[in-house]
């Protein structure tokens, strides 16, 4: 088997991110939920798109996709699914107890592989520094993960989703995919508050859109509404929150908004963040900040004194953005390949 032939699957409910050794990384929107029948053939297509691939890592958080009964049936899905893809190459599938099995044996103990991604990267970042008192910091899309690392290894309470969204330790919130709604019942304007519409009209991508954290792309159409990732877009998406259209509404007014709608997001990290800090008996020397929402993270800890003087470590600046936006894909790459 050639060492670096290892590519590193991570497969959302939103998202599928594929990582290979070699650097070269895909990041595509597939709605599980909608279509996975479609699962074997859209690996396929990344597979085929990659360099040469002689073994597949894996970890998923797809199971929890509503068109699965069960996390069980879920991982069991997925797996086939992957291979079928990989069409008879060695799949390793990483689990939350730190070690990589077959597919037949994750099947036996899904909660074990269920959501296993942020294990996956916690393990890798702290194997690089395995002295240091450290947090991770992965926001994505979807989710953010506050991750503590004590001597190399992730030092979570929890372990499941479940338990992880109890200690803080997972927010369901991220930079592109959670509804306005999501975050607020109402916003204020002018001298009162107004509702907002119980749909979903936009979406935190509008959000930055606006704020210019996240850049417009005319070809980007994975928006709320299927149209275009522009600020003229999200302006008309915002309207909507507020059941009304562009000709009704200043636009300092809805940038005033999504100003606001902005720090409600922040202020709901900072909250589960309180609660991880508020457990950890030692001094944070190393701040981890990963995912495409690297530039919130960055935000998020200037807001606590006891991490200033902690050193930020930026993954798409260690490695490169489309490496930081896949990196627990990347990094489940990485862990098979020192695995042996």
């Amino acid at each position: 088997m050639t060492g670096n032939h290892i590519v590193g699957l991570d497969i959302g409910g939103a998202n599928i991110k594929a990582a290979h050794l070699d650097g070269v990384t895909v990041s595509q929107p597939f709605p599980l939920w909608k279509e996975p029948d479609q699962l074997p053939f859209v690996l396929s297509e990344i597979l085929n798109s990659l360099p040469p691939v002689d073994r597949l890592a894996v970890t998923m958080t797809g199971e929890l996709a509503d068109c699965y009964e069960t996390k069980w049936e879920g991982v069991s899905s997925i797996l086939d699914a992957v291979e079928i893809a990989a069409e008879g190459r060695q799949v390793d599938v990483w689990q939350t107890g730190g070690e990589f099995v077959d597919a037949e044996f994750a099947v036996e103990f899904p909660l074990l592989v269920a959501a296993a991604n942020w294990h996956a990267l916690a393990t890798w970042v702290g194997q690089t520094n395995p002295s240091k008192q450290a947090l991770l910091i992965d926001i994505g899309s979807t989710t953010t993960d506050l991750i503590p690392i004590e001597n190399g290894l992730p030092a979570t309470i929890g372990l499941t989703d479940v338990e992880r969204l109890r200690s803080g330790e997972l927010v369901y919130a991220g930079v592109r995919r959670t509804p306005v709604m999501a975050l607020a019942q109402e916003v204020p304007m002018g001298d009162g508050l107004i509702p907002l519409a119980a749909e979903q009209f936009a979406t935190t991508y509008d959000l930055y859109l606006l704020s210019g954290d996240l850049p417009e792309s005319k070809q980007e159409t994975d928006t709320a509404n299927g149209k275009p990732a522009t600020k003229a877009a999200a302006q008309d998406r915002l309207c909507r929150m507020l059941c009304c259209d562009r000709t009704e509404f200043p636009t300092e007014q809805l940038d005033s908004m999504a100003a606001w709608l902005r720090e409600q997001h922040l202020q709901r990290m900072q909250k589960a963040l309180q609660q991880i800090l508020n457990r950890c008996d030692k001094p944070i020397s190393s701040v981890y900040l990963s995912g495409e929402g690297c530039f919130l993270a960055d935000r998020l800890i200037s807001a606590f004194p006891e991490l200033k003087n902690a050193e930020r470590l930026w993954l798409d600046q260690l490695f490169t953005p489309a490496l930081s936006t896949a990196a627990c894909a990347y990094a489940v790459a990485q862990l098979a390949a020192s695995h042996g």
